[in-house]
């Protein structure tokens, strides 16, 4: 099987947003616009969208189509690339936009690490995300450690 033949047996791994029912992440099908990766070839981007799904260079050059064999090799050879890079950092910073446009969803995403940190007995996990979601709320200040916002109490 040539290498041409491979690539076109795969489908594209794009970016779509957040599951409305779930408020998870989801990839699916997106053209990159001008200056949006457009300097990569397809494969180039399909080997981006699969390595930010599926966070393994290896796994992600072989559903880009690239020979098993040299798969390792090509992912290694293709994240050393600044365009890549960029790429992917796009490809993440747009899913994760995304997935926190809402604080309605943070809070319950939080809410579910608060719930399997407690049940896992992780109660210092469970403290961080109890944390975080008063931060989130306004209740807690940032930067301060033992203060709640508007407590009049110094936190130094």
């Amino acid at each position: 099987m040539s290498n041409a033949s491979r690539g076109a047996a795969r489908l594209p791994v794009p970016f779509s947003g957040t599951d409305p029912s779930t408020g998870v992440a989801s990839i699916t099908e997106h053209q990159p616009a001008a200056g949006d990766g457009g300097g990569l070839n397809e494969r180039m981007e399909r080997f981006c969208r699969a390595y930010v799904a599926g966070g393994n260079g290896a796994q992600a050059a072989r559903e880009a189509g690239y020979a098993p064999s040299a798969a390792r090799r090509q992912a290694h050879r293709l994240l050393r690339r600044p365009d890549i890079r960029q790429r992917v950092h796009q490809l993440q910073q747009a899913i994760a936009d995304d997935a926190c446009r809402d604080s309605r969803v943070l809070m319950a995403k939080l809410e579910t690490v608060y719930r399997k940190a407690l049940q896992a007995h992780h109660f210092h996990a469970a403290a961080r995300a109890v944390e975080m979601q008063g931060r989130l709320a306004g209740y807690l200040a940032d930067g301060r450690r033992g203060g709640v916002a508007g407590d009049g109490g110094d936190a130094s």
